[in-house]
């Protein structure tokens, strides 16, 4: 459907309102929203470019990919060259606000998938509802600034979907439309391996049309990708496709991250939805959910449903869950919500659909108002800050952090110097407070200052708190100067 000049005005204002509110949140949303997030990206990245970095477990056995760390990489020399800065706070942002861009491709599929689902009848209901929801909701304005592989994968996802939408519904197909959904999907797979789930969806949706050589096609695009990949670990890793064999030992085989990281019960997804909506708009969900699946219009909202259920029940019979790996699926979520809410409405009275509307907005509105006020937008920028003060300290030769998983590493302290955990347990061994100050003159303290600063007196080495609570320069006590 070809939109009309009034709804281009309203289109091109929400696509504008959302990237204002993605700048913004890119502005305050420090830090990052889980260790993943820097280690597996951020942090590699940095390795990349200056040939340092603290490389955490999964990169010593190869169960991540340098695809989507290398493409940071790029960006980061890219910003460099373009605006002269290698400042890791002024690097970041650039970076956030890239992905705030980045994230309008899934606003733009949202906004068309939902076009196409849409009648005569209900022209605009499926469509404005579910782009004004993800424009401004604060799930997908935090998570689309995130430098993170889950919402970096959905703005794949979603471009993939479009296409495949496009092409079930066209009476003659095309092949590139095909080819371009496959090298979305195979792109959404090289940046989070769980990406390549959405193909099992693939597989019945084009089974059903019986489209087969159109899901041909599309793995042909896919694989274009995948061996991109492939060649990636071969450089890396030293045997093709490394990575995602690796990642799918460790997960499924071996069970590695149920046994390493927890159990999570069987119902936390299906809670999820009150985390991420609240509880109202969860139940308004869960209503939508139940109306699309109505006889007169379940037909329309079967796309939905398989692109959600195989990624939801995969995730599910997995013991380790987050939240965050569901995260690729809520575009589809709140349009398959909107689709349900619309078909209801639309066979309403004309009464009772504007009180439900304004009933509806007032959840809405009062969700947005809780959440953007309750949600902590920069998860452990205190602690990266603290990396980046020690950073500027001339006479820094090591630093040992009391938590190094969530303080940034070296892409927030920028200097190849000597940098360690100081966990629970060195806090007690002799031979590490031997290396204070010799080998780190620097002490980043979160926690136990006293104690070991109390040690370290007894070790005639005397520590100076110099900035924002918790840093400590520490000297020899006869060369020990205040400054």
């Amino acid at each position: 459907m070809t939109l009309t000049s009034h709804e281009k005005k309203w289109f091109l204002v929400l696509l504008g309102v959302a990237l204002l509110f993605r700048l913004g949140a890119a502005a305050i949303s420090t830090g990052y929203q889980q260790p993943d997030e820097h280690y597996q990206i951020l942090e590699p990245a940095h390795g990349l470019v200056y040939g340092y970095f603290d490389k955490k477990w999964e990169f010593e056995r190869g169960l991540r990919s340098y695809v989507l760390p290398g493409f940071y990489a790029g960006c980061m020399v890219a910003i460099r060259k373009c605006f002269g800065t290698e400042d890791p706070n002024r690097v970041a942002w650039i970076l956030r606000t890239l992905s705030a861009f980045f994230s309008m491709a899934t606003l733009l599929a949202v906004f068309w998938i939902g076009r196409r689902l849409e009648r005569a009848k209900d022209r605009n209901w499926i469509s404005f509802s579910a782009l004004t929801f993800t424009s401004l909701w604060f799930l997908f304005v935090y998570f689309g600034v995130r430098t993170q592989s889950e919402p970096l994968s959905m703005n794949f996802i979603l471009l993939s979907a479009w296409l495949v939408l496009l092409e079930l519904n066209a009476p003659n197909p095309k092949a590139w439309r095909n080819l371009l959904a496959g090298l979305f999907l195979g792109v959404a797979f090289s940046f989070r391996f769980q990406s390549g789930i959405v193909g099992i969806s693939y597989l019945i949706l084009y089974g059903m049309s019986r489209k087969w050589k159109s899901f041909g096609q599309l793995l042909l695009g896919c694989s274009i990708m995948i061996l991109i990949q492939g060649l990636v670990d071969l450089k890396t890793w030293g045997n093709f496709l490394h990575s995602p064999i690796e990642y799918f030992r460790f997960n499924i085989l071996e069970n590695g991250a149920s046994r390493d990281f927890g159990v999570d019960p069987w119902h936390r997804y299906l809670t999820s939805l009150n985390r991420f909506f609240t509880f109202p708009i969860a139940v308004m969900v869960i209503a939508g959910a139940y109306w699309s699946l109505q006889k007169k219009v379940r037909k329309r909202f079967v796309f939905l449903w398989v692109m959600i259920l195989p990624y939801w029940l995969v995730h599910n019979l997995i013991g380790h869950k987050e939240d965050r790996f569901l995260v690729p699926i809520m575009p589809f979520v709140v349009l398959l919500t909107c689709g349900g809410w619309a078909s209801w409405l639309e066979r309403s009275r004309e009464s009772f659909r504007r009180m439900a509307l304004f009933w509806v907005l007032l959840f809405v509105l009062g969700g947005a108002v809780f959440t953007y006020s309750k949600h902590r937008w920069a998860w452990y920028g205190d602690q990266n800050q603290v990396i980046y003060e020690v950073s500027k300290q001339k006479d820094l030769r090591g630093l040992a952090v009391t938590y190094l998983l969530t303080s940034g590493s070296y892409f927030y302290l920028h200097r190849n110097v000597p940098l360690r955990a100081f966990r629970n347990d060195q806090r007690t061994q002799e031979d590490f407070y031997d290396k204070i100050p010799s080998l780190y003159n620097y002490l980043a303290l979160f926690d136990d200052q006293a104690v070991v600063i109390e040690k370290l007196q007894k070790q005639n080495v005397r520590c100076e708190l110099i900035a924002r609570g918790v840093i400590y320069r520490c000297e020899e006590s006869r060369e020990f100067t205040k400054k």
